[in-house]
């Protein structure tokens, strides 16, 4: 048999959820008001103000760090812009004495590698 409890928790009392002994007893079957509302609200407020600071910070960190992986980042495609740049002049300073050097042997590699382009594009 189910019966309820007369004895009102000690934390439903603090917030006032429940009703009190004395408002049962006097027939004020109406909600208490909440006790420390204020507090809460002020408690609330400043909360919120210290997420606020919290994710300003961590946003301020996070323009930081992805500034300084762009930084990283720019420095990085530059040296490597630069490596394949020498590398092409070099190659091409190889492949240009190479032809002035083998002028007839260039020149039949380019016809046969044309040639092999050509017939591999009309089979399609």
């Amino acid at each position: 048999m189910y019966r309820p409890c007369t004895e009102p928790s000690a934390v439903a009392w603090i917030i006032g959820a429940l009703p009190t002994k004395e408002s049962t007893a006097n027939g004020n079957h109406e909600k208490p008001r909440k006790r420390g509302g204020r507090n809460l609200q002020g408690g609330t407020e400043k909360l919120g103000k210290e997420i606020g600071g919290i994710v300003n910070e961590a946003t301020d960190l996070l323009k930081d760090y992805g500034a300084h992986k762009l930084d990283s980042a720019r420095a990085t495609l530059s040296q490597a812009q630069s490596a394949v740049g020498d590398s092409a002049k070099r190659y091409a300073r190889l492949t240009d004495g190479y032809v002035r050097d083998y002028p007839w042997t260039a020149l039949g590699v380019a016809a046969a590698a044309g040639l092999l382009i050509g017939a591999l594009l009309a089979r399609r």
